[in-house]
């Protein structure tokens, strides 16, 4: 069972060039589309979770939509590994995922091999990106979602803080892994410049909408 929403569907102009994948406007970016919504199921209260979650990658995604003139790219990085950690505290609870930059799709294989080379990932010598919460804290009454993780988030050994707001989507059992399958949906904000992903230009914004949706199973 997967569903929703974080690091993708429209097909879009191929950038293969460095200067088309640069910008110094900052169009508004149209979140990516997905097949549900975030609020498409009513999220839960994490105290009904606690316990450790391992995260099942096959089932676990980020996608990210960038401005592209007046349209937006969109693209898809998969989980590696990671783990959701809650306890009877949210001060104590945790977040770590990591994400395979080589797995990077933006349905052009022009535009993903130029992503991966040295002028904007350099998957090569950076091969993951990685976000580590430092704590978890409830969002303001009427959020869109309910938590938020701030932590770190590391791109090309550069090192940023973050907040990872999200929800938890509940549980169901899923009969070929005989246990339950926990589902946590979210989002992040992000300046590409800051981590040294490609150069600014007049034609790609800077600023980056990650969305997410992982699930996992108690360990």
């Amino acid at each position: 069972m997967s569903i929703v929403s974080l690091i993708i569907a429209p097909h879009i102009a191929s950038i293969g060039t460095q200067d088309s994948f640069n910008n110094k406007s900052e169009a508004k970016i149209v979140a990516p589309v997905v097949t549900s919504t975030v609020n498409s199921t009513p999220e839960m209260d994490l105290a009904a979770m606690t316990g450790a979650i391992s995260l099942d990658v096959s089932h676990s995604w980020m996608q990210f939509g960038i401005s592209h003139f007046l349209t937006t790219a969109n693209g898809t990085l998969a989980v590696d590994t990671g783990y959701i950690n809650i306890t009877n505290d949210l001060a104590t609870s945790s977040i770590f995922v990591q994400l395979n930059v080589k797995s990077i799709d933006t349905k052009n294989t022009k535009r993903n091999n130029h992503l991966l080379s040295s002028d904007f990932f350099d998957a090569e010598k950076f091969p993951s990106i990685v976000f580590k919460s430092n704590k978890i804290e409830k969002a303001a009454e009427g959020s869109a979602f309910r938590y938020i993780a701030k932590g770190e988030l590391t791109i090309k050994n550069i090192t940023k803080p973050v907040e990872l707001r999200f929800n938890y989507m509940g549980a169901l059992p899923n009969e070929y892994a005989a246990k339950d399958a926990h589902t946590f949906v979210g989002e992040a904000d992000l300046d590409r410049i800051d981590f040294g992903v490609g150069e600014s230009g007049p034609t790609v914004g800077n600023k980056v909408k990650a969305t997410f949706s992982v699930e996992g199973y108690k360990i």
